[in-house]
C-alpha cells in the first residue's frame, strides 16, 4: 500500500526510490528473510526483488508503465491510479482492521 501511496503522490517514481521507501516500513512491520536471525532485516535486493513481484500483475493489468533499461521508474497508468485510490481506501476503511475504541 505504501508503493501506492508514493505512486499517486509522484508522477514517476524510480525503482530504486521505491524499494528504498518500502524497505524499512516492511522490517518495521517484522517482515524478514525466510531463516534469517529476527535482527538481520531483508536487505536491499531483497526488498527490490520483492517489489519487483509486487508490481508485475499490475503491469500485466496495464495499470503501471516502466522504464526500460537503464531507466529505472515506475508510473501508474489513469487506471492504475483510479485502482490505486481504491484499494488504499478500502484497506484504511475496511472494519475489523483495529480493536474497537473504549
Amino acid at each position: 500500500m505504501l508503493a501506492f501511496a508514493i505512486l499517486l503522490r509522484e508522477a514517476r517514481a524510480e525503482r530504486e526510490s521505491l524499494a528504498t521507501a518500502v524497505g524499512p516500513v516492511l522490517e518495521e512491520g517484522g517482515w524478514r528473510l525466510r531463516g534469517a536471525p529476527y535482527d538481520s532485516g531483508l536487505g536491499p535486493d531483497a526488498v527490490a526483488w520483492g517489489l519487483a513481484a509486487a508490481l508485475r500483475p499490475l503491469r500485466v493489468l496495464g495499470l503501471l508503465e516502466e522504464g526500460r533499461w537503464p531507466e529505472r521508474w515506475v508510473s501508474l497508468t489513469e487506471a492504475g491510479r483510479a485502482t490505486a485510490v481504491e484499494a488504499l481506501a478500502a484497506a484504511t476503511t475496511a472494519p475489523g482492521r483495529f480493536p474497537p475504541a473504549g
